[in-house]
């Protein structure tokens, strides 16, 4: 459900009739924009013009500006930067599309991941040309969570060159304004810039309000406000109906401060105001916005669209909201000294009726959290605590947890215990931070519906209850089988009506059966999804499913039919949202397994392409955190296949943290970073890399289940390596550890893990000197990949995978696809040897010098030419030649195989 949006709140203010124009300032709000200026600040007090000049400012040039009026309602991230992006789809419908529909389902994206999708929607759509694009936040004070102040700062400093900002505000925000100002990336204006100059002034009175001010009265007058232009405005209203021999005594019979003004201006104001008009201004204090409809409510008048324009003509401190004239709003200061003129003067039971039929008036409107407002500031509790029962669970399907906390926190405890309805919204709230809180207000729900409420009452709190039972067993992580379990009871208890929540049980209790293993019961329960998504014209979950589907279909070595799954999903869903500018997050399923297709059939330019975009909208979400990882995890595989192991490594750090925010621990991450570990050590003869995956097994001994283990699989790679180079350990029970797994992954059917397990089986052999043994294991490998195309669980072996390739080619069942890969490592450049086989120490026919001997020992604590070089006080060079006698002495031809020879031969510790 997308969060409601008041369309009111994005329209531009007009350029009033009369306006008084403030060119100089015009003129400094466009060279900021000229200069390329990320921010312009407009910050005064109440009443100052800053508004007004922005309007005049936007409407001067040629500009494409997106205008949002805040108030304190937007003080929840999700309502706000669904503001922000309404307002911009004003001026380019297509930019922040994708979020609208996150912004409206139960687990919206991150402030940071929201943020930076729509910087690159902004850069796409606006392109090169500096400050194209105006976005004016106006009313900024109102703002007060520091999680917005903190992506709005992230905005601000990553903001796209088509992006200017205009916040105007009565005093400063929490923003990174000295690092703008220090980058002059800031344009500033305030009180002191807003004041009417006396020339100014003069126009005002004069020209404008037709005063006829003597030279020294406009002086006077000006002084007095010191160029405070709400109250000049105010001054003019009320000397308009003063005698010409009593305006001098008028201009000076107030002075003060800018509050004290006001107050005995907006009192003579009233003063002078038929009855009927005064007590209508008074009234409608109340209400943050105007319609006639809504106005005869709250006063019991009949003409209040008449009044309205009559407010209007007479420039009585009222903006127009539309180009209609059906909405308006009073000047906010203007507001507040009404309201509190309306708080001395009636009675406090008064004051509540207004707001009584104010909310009685939003709710037959269906303006849920206006009518929910009112009713509090009427102190109507019983009121208050009805309507959020209406409200609370389509706020909740819209991800507006926070505001739906605020209004139960609004509530006494007792009430909300005693509805039924209450208690669920609490229990969904609680969710999100306490299982244990979330299952005592699901007990305090049922307990609450047996205690006289309706049969109707009664099914939605059961409904909810039961999916909730199933929310919780999944944050609580309880065994897939019980989780099925209780999505079956779920669905027993769901109107099928009810589509919405019978679709995301169901999406749950199909995810719970592909962890068994129950494929059939999994194609069941999507087939559910998928009538109910048919039903409610909804792909979200859907897509899930197919991407689930596909990404079970890919671990179980069957990439033909994970591609098919994908590319029939893209091309029927996906692709035509795109092409009418909508990004979908949920494809980040069907991009990322099909990146994961072309990864490992070493379609390299494709995979990084699709694996970048899956990751790209995976990121916009917070539940599809494991599709994520995997993305993570083979985008940092193929930078190390291009030699990038940094940006690998980076890559690997960033699944550790997704995983671990999202499952509560970091799962099989560290082994794919092993693994990076041992391509860069081989491949860049680096100690320092196997040493470190050495320390990873050590400290993560794997143990065999009898499942499919990247855990596993990386702890054998490990200890593979580790023999290569240091002759240690035995490789026996690895060899052993193995023939398991081909066993177990044979029986299990899955092609996968059948090719990886054997392909592990001949290199283990191979290294433990039975490289005749390690044939037909790698025959079986071959003969399996070749069907699916599986091309990159050999190529990431290297060189003792090219020795072995150039073996087995010999025999015809294989000889085609093992010459093909051997090309390929050829084409990668993979020209690094295989270590000797493990020898005994013998005695070298030329020792190393004692210099020699010193260098090798730094060699074996990972330390560079130029680190050797540095603590020997000798040259590059010097260190170079050292190396080749040292290599041609111990007969290797790289750093890590004359390591393990010094080793073997007891040349070091």
């Amino acid at each position: 459900m997308a969060i409601p949006i008041l369309k009111t709140k994005l329209y531009i203010p007009p350029v009033r009739p009369g306006l008084v124009s403030r060119t100089h300032l015009v003129e400094r709000l466009e060279e900021g924009l000229r200069a390329g200026r990320k921010l312009t600040l407009i910050s005064a007090p109440a009443g100052y013009g800053k508004t007004t000049l922005v309007s005049e400012w936007v409407h001067q040039q040629d500009l494409r500006a997106a205008w949002v009026s805040l108030d304190e309602g937007d003080n929840d991230p999700l309502r706000f930067w669904a503001y922000v992006i309404a307002a911009l789809q004003t001026v380019d419908p297509t930019i922040g599309l994708s979020l609208t529909a996150t912004l409206g389902s139960l687990q919206p994206p991150p402030l940071e991941a929201l943020t930076t999708a729509l910087i690159n929607d902004l850069a796409e759509t606006g392109g090169a040309e500096p400050c194209s694009l105006a976005l004016v936040l106006d009313d900024y004070h109102t703002i007060v969570m520091p999680e917005i102040h903190d992506s709005m700062d992230f905005l601000l400093g990553h903001c796209p060159p088509g992006l200017h900002i205009v916040i105007t505000t009565r005093e400063d925000p929490p923003l990174s304004l000295p690092r703008l100002r220090g980058r002059r990336q800031l344009t500033e204006i305030r009180a002191a810039d807003l004041r009417f100059t006396p020339e100014e002034a003069t126009q005002l009175l004069n020209a404008v309000m037709e005063l006829d001010l003597a030279a020294d009265d406009v002086t006077a007058l000006s002084d007095r406000t010191e160029g405070w232009v709400v109250g000049l405005q105010m001054a003019a209203l009320s000397l308009q109906r003063e005698a010409r021999s009593s305006q001098r005594a008028f201009v000076r019979a107030f002075a003060g401060s800018e509050r004290l003004v006001a107050g005995y201006l907006v009192g003579e104001v009233l003063e002078r105001q038929p009855p009927r008009i005064r007590d209508f201004l008074l009234q409608t204090s109340v209400l943050e916005r105007l319609c006639g409809p809504l106005c005869d409510a709250v006063t019991g008048g009949k003409d209040a669209r008449h009044i309205l324009r009559e407010l209007e003509a007479a420039n009585l401190f009222i903006v127009p909201l539309d180009h209609t004239r059906r909405w308006y709003r009073y000047h906010g200061l203007f507001a507040e000294l009404l309201r509190d003129r309306l708080t001395e003067q009636a009675d406090p039971a008064d004051i509540a009726a207004l707001h009584q039929r104010a909310s009685k008036w939003y709710a037959g409107e269906g303006f849920w959290e206006e009518a929910i407002s009112h009713a509090f500031h009427a102190a109507d509790e019983r009121r208050a605590a009805d309507l959020v029962a209406m409200a609370a669970l389509p706020a909740i399907s819209r991800a507006e947890f926070r505001l739906v906390s605020r209004w139960l926190d609004a509530i006494p405890e007792g009430t909300v215990r005693a509805d039924p309805i209450l208690c669920i919204a609490r229990a969904w709230c609680a969710l999100p931070h306490s299982v244990d809180g979330a299952q005592r207000w699901v007990a305090r729900a049922e307990e609450a519906a047996r205690e006289n409420v309706g049969h109707s009452t009664q099914v939605l709190v059961a409904a909810h209850a039961a999916a909730l039972r199933v929310a919780i067993a999944r944050a609580d992580e309880a065994p897939s089988d019980r989780i099925v379990e209780l999505c079956q009871e779920a669905l027993g208890q769901i109107p099928e009506d009810s589509a919405e929540l019978r679709a995301i049980v169901a999406f749950w209790m199909g995810h719970a059966c592909l962890d068994l293993g129950d494929d059939a019961a999994a194609d069941r329960a999507f087939d559910m999804v998928t009538r109910m998504e048919s039903e409610s014209e909804s792909h979200t979950t859907g897509l899930v499913m197919r991407g689930l589907r596909a990404w079970t279909n890919l671990n179980r070595g069957r990439l033909h039919d994970a591609a098919a799954i994908c590319r029939d999903a893209l091309r029927a869903i996906v692709e035509p949202a795109e092409a009418a500018g909508q990004r979908l997050p949920m494809a980040c399923y069907l991009y990322i397994v099909l990146g994961q297709v072309h990864l490992l059939r070493n379609e390299l330019e494709a995979a990084a392409r699709l694996l970048e975009r899956g990751i790209g909208l995976g990121e916009l979400t917070t539940t599809e955190r494991p599709i994520l990882v995997e993305g993570y995890c083979a985008l940092a595989r193929l930078r190390s296949v291009e030699g990038r192991y940094e940006q690998g490594l980076a890559l690997i750090d960033e699944a550790e943290q997704t995983m671990r925010l999202w499952l509560g621990g970091p799962g099989y991450v560290p082994a794919v970073r092993a693994r990076l570990w041992l391509v860069r050590a081989r491949v860049e003869d680096e100690l320092h890399d196997l040493d470190r995956a050495i320390a990873w097994a050590d400290q993560h001994p794997s143990q065999d289940s009898g499942e499919h283990s990247l855990e596993l699989q990386a702890f054998a790679c490990v200890r593979i390596a580790q023999h290569r180079a240091y002759g240690t350990p035995d490789l026996q029970p690895i060899l052993s550890t193995l023939a398991r797994q081909i066993r177990a992954a044979e029986a299990s059917g899955n092609v996968g893990w059948q090719v990886q397990v054997l392909t592990l089986y001949a290199l283990a052999l191979q290294a433990a000197g039975q490289g005749a043994a390690a044939m037909d294991p790698l025959e079986r490998a071959l003969e399996l990949a070749k069907a699916e195309r599986l091309v990159r669980d050999f190529l990431d072996h290297g060189a003792p995978m090219e020795q072995l390739l150039r073996q087995v080619a010999r025999r015809t069942s294989v000889r085609e696809v093992a010459q093909a890969l051997l090309c390929v490592l050829a084409a990668e450049g993979r020209d690094e040897r295989p270590a000797p086989e493990p020898m005994a120490a013998a005695v070298l026919v030329e020792p190393l010098t004692p210099r020699e001997l010193e260098i090798l020992a730094l060699i074996a604590t990972g330390a560079s030419n130029p680190e050797i070089a540095r603590d020997l006080h000798i040259s590059v060079n010097t260190v170079k030649r050292h190396n080749t006698n040292i290599f041609g002495k111990l007969g290797v031809t790289s750093r890590m195989q004359a390591v393990a020879r010094g080793r073997q031969l007891q040349l070091l510790d």
